[in-house]
Order: structure tokens, then sequence, then C-alpha cells
């Protein structure tokens, strides 16, 4: 029951940044000012960490 939002619901996290990870924490809310289309790295995945803009994603072949 402790992992129930108000509604009594249970929210997974889907940003990566949440601390109770699987689960949500509101941690997403710091993303609520970034720019559409641009992908961002928070230093060391967390919420509290610098936000930087990634320039370029690059993938090696495997």
């Amino acid at each position: 029951d402790d992992d129930k939002g108000d509604d009594g619901l249970i929210y997974v996290c889907r940003c990566g940044l949440s601390d109770s990870k699987p689960l949500c924490d509101g941690s997403h809310k710091t993303t609520a000012d970034e720019e559409d289309g641009v992908v961002y790295k928070y230093a060391n995945d967390d919420s509290d960490g610098e936000r930087r803009a990634i320039d370029e994603i690059g993938y090696e072949d495997e």
C-alpha cells in the first residue's frame, strides 16, 4: 500500500530518474522545461544531477 499513489494506483518509472525504481517518485517533473526533440543526459542518472543536451548519438556495429 505504501507504493500506491494518492489515487490508489501504482506507477512505474519511465523516465529513468526515479530514486524508487521501478516505481515512479515524481522525478520526471524536473524534465518539464526540456525542449521537444532534444535528448538530455543527467549526471549520474539523477534528477538532481547536472543536465546537458546530447548533440549526437552514435552507434557501433556489434
